[in-house]
């Protein structure tokens, strides 16, 4: 059988390989900042204290970090600052009743904005 002759066709150009385009994901950590919001300012005991209401993701975390640790002088420390976080800690610490140091420290986180309720329950003494 005779045989058709075939025609050779143009390959196309070889591309070069480009880079997959870059993906910006949305960084979930985000989503847990605070609505900026400017401090307060409170007083107790003769101890004056900024409330900050601006947190990063990163803070957020790290006060619940804190907080689930009963590092409670640390989480005071992240709102208020350290000196003031030190000065109000010696306020609210024994003698003054547990009940009592709750109620305060609760009020403070809920003003921070970091949390809703009552996230310290008072604790019975040792």
């Amino acid at each position: 059988m005779p045989s058709t002759p075939r025609k050779s066709t143009a390959r196309p150009a070889q591309r070069d390989a480009e880079p997959a385009a870059t993906v910006e994901r949305l960084d979930l950590l985000d989503c847990l900042a605070t609505e900026p919001l400017p401090p307060l300012e409170v007083t107790l005991l003769g101890v004056d204290a900024d409330i900050r209401r601006e947190f990063t993701g990163k803070e957020s975390v790290r006060f619940f970090q804190l907080l689930n640790a009963g590092k409670h002088l640390s989480m005071l420390q992240l709102i208020v600052g350290d000196d003031a976080g030190a000065a109000l800690w010696e306020k609210v610490s024994p003698p003054v009743p547990p009940a009592h140091a709750a109620k305060v420290i609760n009020r403070i986180v809920n003003l921070s904005t970091l949390a809703e309720g009552e996230i310290l329950a008072p604790l019975p003494t040792s």
